[in-house]
């Protein structure tokens, strides 16, 4: 009752020196503060002794390390009711299907203790895990409760990267990127490693270091044409579960002429916000040779396009402008056609993709 002790030494205070309140005020807040007491105050003081529930688990996460790829991990988490009332379990949510947890009974009396045992199937999964199982009871201090179950899941092969990426090249020239194979077990073996393709070259020893990883290299030709190149590379392996895998190649070999930027995006835009002129977007196409190459044209076959050319430094340089037509809506994915007069028949045309998305008003209503 610390509470209504100051209430009442403060208005004391107040009415013998008028601190910040007049005397009439201040009676009236002691009044009030008295009425608030004698109607709430036993109900108030019920509430504060009244026995209640205490959920405590002694561990709320679990980490179970690394395991190999569809094995099943089980926990058991303990409770206890550490509070003066009945606790009531009502419900157990796991956060993913993969997940399953169980609970013998729904009510601890104080002092029992229980426990959760928490399922969680590997099985398609691999890499740094965590699931989650939320535990929600009748104890007003912590109604819902989180459990964690999380590790590492190592499959029996594993490729890293799980892609490779040379980004943007210059053509004619050679590139090279690094990659590795793992596999869980001593007992696996990798067989194989290749492309079909003429302008990868893969090198792999078939023999794992001393952590059981394979590396090896795939360097990129310098004959690649330009343009978007797509291609994989295969490892055979003595696996069951993963005989072959697949890694995805991806490169964009740039020629004499380059588009900046590459693509254009013109995101999700609401045509109630379209500026004057409409929806614009501009890329510079760049003559890198020491020779002159012109731009001929720059067109889109679509409609909702509109395409104009401004030279910037002929031969050089030159200025691409791309106008959405206005009474286009929904998704954009179409692409500019930059042709030029470039010696090679592989380099006449730049092709700059375009994407975006062009909503109705918020009212619904077109202009």
């Amino acid at each position: 009752m610390r509470w209504l002790s100051s209430l009442v030494l403060e208005w004391m205070l107040v009415c013998r020196y008028g601190q910040r309140r007049t005397v009439i005020s201040s009676c009236v807040a002691f009044i009030s503060c008295m009425l608030f007491v004698t109607f709430f105050g036993p109900f108030a003081l019920k509430v504060l002794a009244e026995p209640l529930p205490r959920l405590e688990f002694a561990a709320p996460v679990y980490d179970f390390g690394s395991v190999a790829q569809g094995k099943t991990i089980v926990h058991g988490f303990s409770f206890v009711n550490e509070g003066e009332a009945e606790l009531v379990i009502q419900r157990v949510v796991p956060a993913c299907g993969c997940t399953i947890a169980s609970l013998s009974h729904d009510r601890y009396q104080p002092g029992e203790k229980g426990r959760i045992d928490v399922t969680f199937d590997s099985s398609g999964f691999w890499g740094n895990k965590v699931k989650s199982v939320r535990v929600y009871s009748n104890d007003p201090r912590r109604p819902s409760y989180v459990l964690t179950v999380q590790g590492v899941v190592v499959r029996e092969v594993e490729v890293n990267p799980s892609r490779i990426y040379f980004g943007s090249v210059r053509g004619g020239t050679e590139n090279e990127k690094s990659f590795s194979v793992s596999t869980s077990s001593s007992e696996l073996k990798i067989l194989e490693v290749e492309s079909k393709s003429e302008y990868l070259k893969v090198k792999m020893p078939i023999v794992a270091d001393d952590n059981g990883i394979y590396h090896g290299t795939v360097a990129l030709s310098n004959k690649v044409p330009v343009g978007m190149f797509r291609h994989r590379i295969v490892v055979k392996t003595t696996s069951n579960e993963y005989p072959v895998l697949t890694i995805p190649v991806f490169a964009r070999i740039e020629g004499d002429l380059v588009a900046e930027p590459q693509d254009i995006s013109f995101g999700l835009v609401n045509i109630s916000q379209e500026p004057t002129g409409g929806f614009q977007a501009e890329a510079r196409v760049i003559n890198r040779s020491p020779e002159p190459v012109h731009v001929l044209s720059a067109e889109s076959s679509s409609i909702n396009l509109s395409v104009s050319v401004v030279p910037l430094q002929k031969g050089k340089e030159y200025l691409i402008k791309i106008l959405v037509n206005p009474d286009f809506r929904g998704s954009l994915k179409e692409q500019v056609v930059v042709k030029t007069d470039h010696q090679e028949s592989s380099q006449k045309e730049v092709i700059i993709p375009v994407y975006g998305i062009v909503a109705e008003s918020e009212s619904g209503e077109s202009r």
